[in-house]
């Protein structure tokens, strides 16, 4: 939520206040992905070696001030290089709380509890993302830099919390030494690789969501903002109220099941986008598409944390979340070639081909299925205490 109270105006502010064309606040964007899928590596491989919960501090720190110095920026109208350099930065060190944590929920649920503790993270994450920019936009009114200022507080109440609240689990073995390339030696596990190139496949259609959704509801369907900002909403509380029944839905099933079943919840949503003719196709459209939402991360979180060695889990989860980025950096990209020189001929041109990557997604993580045993499916009972976990080979 203190994030969101801020950063969703940031584009906007630099179009509006600044005067900066979109094609320039867009490569920004791009390359702020980048930041991000670069931060999750580093994070999840520092989170191996220094705990998990020193990590997350460090970041929620590291974030607050960075903000804090963003709206200084913003208040005092530093230079746009200038600008977008501290926000780099912050990007950069805000993301190693992503796999930190996410290593932080492996190593305290097994292998049948990770899909639900990551589908509650999603519920409070959608939750935040849905209450925050409602607040910022009164925060924004009175200007922009104490939108950001707020956000920073925000941050630093985390930051406070999160050392009071949260400790490491009790006799987590750690690796001794940070590698700096580490994170890629996850790439070395040839099961692993394949879920993750699997991931950014599904990221790139999950990715249509936002911008391309939202310029094709403009152009296309001529849409207002504010039915435009209604969808979005609409995603937003549908995820806090599906996630949980979604979730015990699928207990007991195996993991790829779920997964493969939202690939085609996603494939089924984009392909309705595509035949919709005004605001009630496309909510009908963002029902299914949420219903593909509130599966396939959860799941795919918990297959990523199943299939990694106990000493190596921030690396595998920071190497997954690398997948997921790039795919989120091409999804923009593909989503405006498709609209531009596709639905332009063929309005559903473009989702038939989304929905085609979503399809053929589903088919994959079936095939997946065959090569998972039962605890990376998600059906083993009990929990693998650390120490009963294979030492990683010299030099990993």
């Amino acid at each position: 939520m203190g994030v969101s109270l801020a950063f969703p105006f940031l584009s906007i502010y630099l179009c509006r206040e600044r005067g900066l064309a979109m094609s320039v606040v867009g490569a920004w964007l791009a390359l702020s992905v980048l930041v991000t899928a670069l931060s999750h590596g580093l994070g999840g491989e520092l989170s191996d070696v220094l705990g998990r919960r020193r990590v997350m501090v460090l970041s929620l720190w590291s974030r607050a001030l960075t903000i804090f110095v963003l709206a200084v920026a913003i208040k005092w109208r530093w230079p746009f290089a200038a600008l977008m350099a501290v926000h780099l930065g912050s990007n950069f060190l805000a993301h190693f709380f992503d796999p930190a944590a996410r290593s932080w929920i492996a190593d305290h649920a097994g292998p049948q509890e990770r899909q639900r503790a990551y589908g509650l993270l999603r519920v409070a994450t959608n939750a935040g993302f849905a209450a925050g920019p409602a607040v910022g936009g009164l925060l924004v009114a009175r200007s922009y830099a104490f939108a950001f200022e707020m956000s920073a507080v925000a941050c630093a109440l985390c930051a406070v919390l999160v050392t009071v609240v949260i400790a490491d689990r009790a006799g987590a073995v750690r690796r001794e030494r940070f590698q700096s390339l580490g994170v890629f030696r996850a790439a070395a596990d040839p099961l692993f690789l394949r879920l993750c190139l699997m991931n950014l496949f599904i990221s790139v259609s999950m990715a249509q969501l936002v911008v391309t959704l939202s310029v094709y509801a403009a152009q296309f369907l001529r849409l207002g903002a504010s039915e435009i900002g209604l969808l979005f909403s609409l995603n937003g509380l549908l995820v806090v109220l599906l996630q949980v029944p979604a979730t015990r839905f699928l207990s007991g099933r195996p993991l790829t099941t779920g997964v493969a079943l939202g690939c085609l919840m996603y494939a089924a949503g984009y392909l309705m986008v595509g035949f919709s003719r005004g605001l009630a196709g496309l909510s009908a459209a963002m029902f299914v598409i949420t219903l593909g939402e509130v599966l396939v991360p959860p799941g795919v979180h918990s297959i990523g944390a199943n299939m990694a060695p106990a000493r190596a889990r921030g690396r595998y989860l920071g190497f997954l979340g690398i997948s997921h980025q790039l795919g989120s950096a091409l999804g923009p990209l593909t989503g405006g070639l498709g609209l531009q020189f596709v639905s332009s001929s063929w309005a559903p041109g473009h989702w038939l081909g989304v929905a085609l990557l979503a399809g053929g997604s589903a088919a994959a993580f079936r095939w997946l299925a065959r090569e998972l045993s039962p605890s990376e499916q998600g059906q083993a009972e009990g929990f693998v205490e650390e120490s009963d976990v294979p030492e990683l080979p010299p030099g990993a």
